[in-house]
């Protein structure tokens, strides 16, 4: 999107039958984003200092008034709770213009942490997801500090549970990075933290400008201190699923420590190395113990995988026992509870569909599809890669399958 295009400046610009206090107001509403009360936008008119042509300040009443005109001509929407929100895209527009312009920005999230007493409130009492998220924007965009997230992080603690989407959708959906790259430095490389540990590796498509916005940051002298160890070793497994295999070891390079010996140990496994790769990273996992100071969680789950595939690969149902050992481990079940049968773990979750598969292939457990999710499903909780290992198990036990021309197309969507 071009911060120029004249689709990104106030209401008037693109209807000639507003008004500059129907700007005002369509201004203020792109602001919160979210759906909002009529005292909700006059106290923020108030707040950022707008006044009515008749130079009164905005009170719910004249904000109601202007509202209307604004509904009328489809510029602004009402849900069922009688809220209001500008529409897209010009309001998405708008957002974006008025935080790329500095002073403007700084100006709307001044106004919005006057309004909700930021620096000394207890809590804010966010009910929806997306109240969080665009509260989050306003915050990134217009503060552009990482103290102010992380304040904002200490308000979240009667709202953590939307903490993690409201992340996602604030930064990723859409992701720009024109505004991305307006952040400070400290604030980028902690977003990029959160979310590349949340969300790269695991195949999903919304990281991605994410990632390629990392990699060219990495290959610019000037921004290559954003890109931390840990960031790197999160963008090598970007660059080995996209089968740029050298590039993934490069991005490796000067990074020390026993992280990145599991890693390269699992490059070897990604190029067919099954067995060497496994025992390397069988002697990386023991010096990364010693180094971490715990028995698991020593690679990320994203790619620590494909050791298990390696396992899994090898003929002997000894290999299969100790690949079944490390998935119980990483999942972090007990020994009572994981015990070859007995299907207490969820299928549903990352490495449960790995002991159930494996449990199928040693007989412990009657061999079933059902067990194995071979379509996408809405409301999963399913990342990308999980739909990857349900179909890869499933093969690998050569389950029936029921609908095979419905799975060919899943497989291709997620190809």
């Amino acid at each position: 999107m071009n911060s120029t295009n004249p689709a990104a400046g106030d209401v008037t610009t693109i209807d000639l039958t507003m008004t500059p206090e129907d700007a005002t107001v369509h201004d203020t509403l792109c602001a919160l984003q979210a759906p909002s009360g009529m005292q909700r936008v006059s106290d923020l008119i108030t707040a950022v200092g707008g006044r009515t042509a008749r130079g009164s300040a905005f009170n719910p009443m004249e904000v109601k008034r202007v509202t209307e005109r604004l509904l009328a001509a489809g510029h602004a929407t009402r849900d069922n709770q009688g809220r209001v929100q500008a529409t897209g895209p010009h309001a998405a527009e708008r957002f974006r213009s008025m935080m790329l312009d500095t002073v403007r920005g700084t100006a709307w999230f001044d106004a919005w942490r006057k309004l909700n007493d930021f620096d000394r409130a207890y809590s804010l009492g966010f009910q929806e997801e997306e109240q969080l998220a665009a509260a989050m924007r306003l915050v990134l965009f217009g503060g552009r500090k990482l103290s102010h997230v992380r304040r904002l992080g200490e308000l979240a603690y009667s709202f953590t549970h939307l903490w993690v989407g409201a992340l996602q959708k604030a930064v990723l959906q859409p992701f720009d990075s024109a505004l991305f790259g307006s952040l400070e430095p400290p604030l980028q490389t902690d977003l990029a933290q959160r979310l590349m540990t949340l969300l790269s590796g695991f195949s999903e498509v919304g990281v991605r400008p994410l990632e390629d916005w990392l990699l060219r940051a990495h290959a610019d002298p000037i921004s290559a201190s954003l890109v931390t160890a840990s960031l790197r070793l999160r963008l090598s497994e970007t660059l080995l699923f996209r089968d740029q295999a050298e590039k993934a070891r490069a991005m490796c390079a000067n990074v020390s420590g026993a992280s990145v010996n599991l890693h390269l140990s699992l490059f070897n496994i990604a190029e067919g190395q099954w067995s060497a790769g496994a025992t390397e990273f069988e002697l990386a996992a023991k010096q990364a113990v010693l180094d971490l100071g715990r028995r698991k969680h020593l690679a990320s789950p994203s790619i620590s995988w494909l050791y298990v595939m390696a396992l899994l690969s090898q003929t002997t149902p000894a290999a299969w026992s100790k690949a079944r050992k490390f998935v119980v481990s990483e999942a972090g079940l007990s020994p009572a509870k994981a015990a070859p049968g007995k299907r207490d773990a969820d299928p549903y979750s990352y490495w449960g569909v790995w002991i159930d598969a494996i449990d199928q292939r040693m007989g412990d457990a009657p061999k079933t599809a059902q067990r194995f999710c071979l379509a996408r499903r809405e409301h999963s909780g399913l990342q990308s890669l999980q739909y990857l290992h349900h179909l890869m198990l499933a093969a690998w036990l050569r389950v029936e399958v029921i609908a095979p021309a419905d799975l060919r197309a899943h497989a291709e969507r997620l190809a």
